[in-house]
């Protein structure tokens, strides 16, 4: 039987008189994948930022989250967890220090988190800033993007990867790209939960799926 990594029971979390998620409850298992789908509104990511213990300013918050160890997150705008002033190189060699090592070692890991994340010449990513990779081509860019934040998480060790409409924009290259690249860390027995409108990319990567309607499971 494969661990449980993260596991939500019946969550509540209210805002005034607005019930933004209400009995949700949902698992998340090593090295398997759980989809949460639903409409906008329908509290996906409400859902997804509680194994992040983040919540909107003033929540009243009931049920249980439990995560092991810390999860990782990519939104679906990677940029926004990439500081445009410091170099993909710097923020990784920061995730390096956690575990401590020389910094032979820190720059051994830093290369092998970003070929995980399957970019091509990582001593190149690492010398650019998020808005340098792939020349500023805004898809391309975007995908690169994606997966620094993804060989971040990698870095990190963390159990649980939380994809937030991963595929979202892409064309359909990119989007077989990003499949595969969710399958590698699977691999690595990483359990994931998948926000995700995209019922072809729910259907080749989810063991599990959740439906979100109107908040609720």
């Amino acid at each position: 039987m494969t661990r449980t990594v993260a596991r939500v029971e019946d969550l509540r979390v209210a805002v005034g008189d607005r019930v933004l998620v209400d009995g949700v409850s949902l698992t998340v298992h090593a090295g398997r994948c759980t989809a949460l789908v639903g409409p906008s509104g329908s509290g996906k990511s409400t859902t997804a930022l509680a194994l992040l213990g983040e919540y909107p300013a003033g929540a009243r918050v009931e049920g249980t989250v439990v995560v092991e160890g810390r999860a990782a997150y990519i939104p679906q705008n990677p940029a926004a967890a990439l500081n445009p002033a410091r170099r993909s190189g710097a923020l990784l060699n920061d995730i390096a220090r956690l575990t401590g090592g020389t910094r032979a070692e820190r720059v051994a890991r830093v290369r092998e988190a970003l070929r995980a994340a399957r970019l091509p010449d990582p001593d190149r990513v690492a010398r650019r800033f998020p808005h340098q990779l792939s020349g500023g081509q805004q898809q391309r860019s975007g995908g690169q993007q994606q997966r620094v934040v993804l060989a971040q998480a990698l870095l990190a060790g963390a159990p649980v990867l939380i994809a937030d409409e991963p595929t979202t924009g892409q064309d359909p290259l990119t989007t077989r790209r990003v499949v595969e690249e969710l399958r590698a860390v699977l691999d690595r027995d990483i359990g994931v939960l998948l926000l995700s409108h995209d019922a072809d990319v729910v259907g080749e990567l989810a063991d599990h799926v959740v439906i979100l309607r109107g908040g609720g499971g």
